[in-house]
């Protein structure tokens, strides 16, 4: 049976989770650059590739066009979209503080698997090349 993997970077449509109000928070440094994709240009990618019989059995990754840290897309973000809102890091060992003193599963499932997801990219994903389709 034919198969297509996809492999996308971060989306566009994740950034207004990081706005609360007029803050803006990044838990952890996140210091590395990602690809930013938004999810229209990804169904048109994916929609492209299944039209397409070279992209049967292959494994691709999929990005947008330059590369931003999370903290210079969510600067961004908030200029066009929260003008009033400040941009701000809390660190992965006080967002789990946090999330366990407040009873916040949420919080504490995001900063388990964003430092996990941190720790995950530095030993993988940046060693990898990678290849748009569409």
């Amino acid at each position: 049976m034919p198969y297509t993997i996809f492999r996308a970077t971060f989306f566009m449509e994740s950034l207004p989770r990081y706005v609360q109000g007029t803050r803006a928070s990044i838990i952890g440094s996140q210091p590395l650059p990602y690809h930013w994709v938004a999810a229209t240009d990804y169904a048109h990618m994916v929609a492209g590739a299944y039209a397409n019989p070279a992209a049967a059995n292959q494994t691709l990754y999929v990005h947008g066009p330059r590369k931003y840290t999370v903290e210079e897309a969510l600067k961004h973000y908030c200029v066009i979209v929260y003008p009033r809102a400040r941009v701000s890091h809390l660190p992965f060992w006080a967002a789990t503080l946090i999330a366990k003193l407040g009873g916040q599963k949420d919080l504490e499932f995001v900063a388990n698997v964003a430092g996990n997801a941190f720790s995950v990219s530095n030993q993988y994903w940046y060693k990898r090349s990678y290849s748009a389709y569409g």
